[in-house]
C-alpha cells in the first residue's frame, strides 16, 4: 500500500500504533496531562483494554517511532459523524526532535481526511502555550475560547421560567421539526459559529451520535404555535453520579430576547434535579455574552477553559497507511 500523502507531499515517519506496547506508550504521553499521576497507569490500561475488546477504536492513535523500539511522540484522531474529527494535541517525549509535532499533525490531518472527515478540531488547554505555536504553524485557525460550566443539581433551581405553549420530546415523529428548528437557530448565533459544519443537519447528526445522547431528554419549545427553540441533552455516568450535558441550546431569531432560553434551561435543570442527576454541564463560547449571562444567572460556574483550533481538510487521493 502506498505511503500516505498530504497535498502531494510524502507524510513524515508517523504511523498508527498497532501493538499493545506502542499503544500503552502513546497513551502514557497523551493522558499524562489529564490523569491524576496515581491513576495514570490504570487509565491507560483501561483505554488499551477497551481497544482490544473492540469497544473503543484506537485506529487513529498515531505515533512517531524512535530507535530502536520506542516512540518520541503521539496524537490521536477520533472521527465523528457530521464531518468533524477530534484531535488530541500531540505530546512529545522529552528528547523528541523539534519537528515531530508538525509531523504528527500532518499525518493526523491526512488520516482524518482519509476517513471522510472535512475538518479536524482540537481542544487545547490555554496554559499550554506550546500547543498554540504548534497549531498555528500547522495551519490551524484559533476559532474560539471555550468555557466549561457546571451546576450542582443539589441547589434548587432559581430561574423563574415563563410559561411555554408546549414542550415536544425528540422522537421519530418530531425529528424533522427538531432539525428545522436547529437550522433556524443557527442564524446569527454567537456560539462558535466558525466551528460548525456547512450543514446544520450534519451537526445535529453529530450530537445524536455522541456517547450518552438521550433523545428522551431533549425538548423543543413551542411558543404561540411556532417552534421557538430546543435543548439537546447527553448523559454521562449513572445513578447519583450521572451528569446531564446541555450539548446544544438554541433559540430561533424571531423568539430571542423574550426569556425563552431561560425557560428551556430552567425546565431541563428541574428535570435533572428530579431525576437525581449530580450536575448539569455545558460548554459555551467566551464571546457569547448572552449565553454566559444566562448560565451565570442559573448558577453555573466555570470549571475549565479550552481553546478550539480548527483545520479544514481536503480528501486525499490515497488511503492512509502511515509512512516508512
Amino acid at each position: 500500500m502506498p505511503a500516505a500523502r498530504v497535498s502531494g507531499e510524502r507524510t513524515p515517519a508517523v504511523r498508527p500504533a498497532t501493538i499493545r506496547a506502542e499503544r500503552t506508550a502513546a497513551l502514557l504521553l497523551l493522558l499524562a496531562d489529564t490523569s491524576d499521576p496515581e491513576d495514570l497507569d490504570a487509565d491507560v490500561e483501561r483505554v488499551v483494554t477497551l481497544g482490544e475488546r473492540g469497544e473503543l477504536s484506537l485506529d487513529g492513535l498515531l505515533i512517531a517511532p524512535a530507535a530502536p523500539h520506542g516512540i518520541c511522540g503521539a496524537t490521536m484522531v477520533t472521527p465523528g459523524p457530521g464531518g468533524a474529527a477530534d484531535l488530541f494535541p500531540p505530546r512529545l517525549a522529552a528528547d523528541a526532535p523539534a519537528t515531530v509535532a508538525a509531523d504528527l499533525l500532518s499525518a493526523a490531518a491526512h488520516y482524518a481526511a482519509s476517513v471522510d472527515c472535512d475538518r479536524l478540531q482540537a481542544f487545547a488547554d490555554p496554559v499550554r502555550t506550546d500547543d498554540a505555536s504548534v497549531f498555528d504553524k500547522a495551519g490551524f485557525e484559533r476559532i474560539a475560547d471555550l468555557r466549561m460550566l457546571r451546576r450542582d443539581c443539589s441547589t434548587p433551581v432559581s430561574l423563574q421560567p415563563r410559561l411555554l405553549d408546549s414542550l415536544l420530546t425528540l422522537a421519530p415523529e418530531t425529528e424533522c421539526l427538531f432539525r428545522e428548528t436547529t437550522r433556524a437557530s443557527y442564524a446569527g448565533s454567537r456560539d462558535a459559529p466558525d466551528a460548525r459544519g456547512a450543514d446544520a443537519d450534519e451537526d445535529f447528526d453529530a450530537h445524536a451520535a455522541a456517547p450518552g445522547f438521550r433523545p428522551d431528554l431533549c425538548r423543543l419549545a413551542m411558543l404561540e404555535g411556532d417552534p421557538a427553540g430546543l435543548t439537546l441533552i447527553a448523559v454521562s455516568g449513572e445513578g447519583a453520579a450521572a451528569e446531564w450535558d446541555v450539548c446544544y441550546l438554541g433559540v430561533t431569531p424571531a423568539h430571542r430576547g423574550r426569556g425563552l432560553g431561560r425557560a428551556m434551561l430552567a425546565d431541563r435543570l428541574a428535570a435533572g434535579r428530579d431525576a437525581g442527576a449530580a450536575a448539569v454541564t455545558c460548554v459555551v463560547d467566551a464571546a457569547n455574552e448572552p449565553a454566559r449571562r444566562l448560565y451565570a444567572a442559573a448558577g453555573f460556574t466555570e470549571t475549565a477553559s479550552r481553546v478550539l483550533y480548527l483545520k479544514r481538510l481536503e480528501r486525499p487521493s490515497t488511503d492512509f497507511a502511515g509512512s516508512s
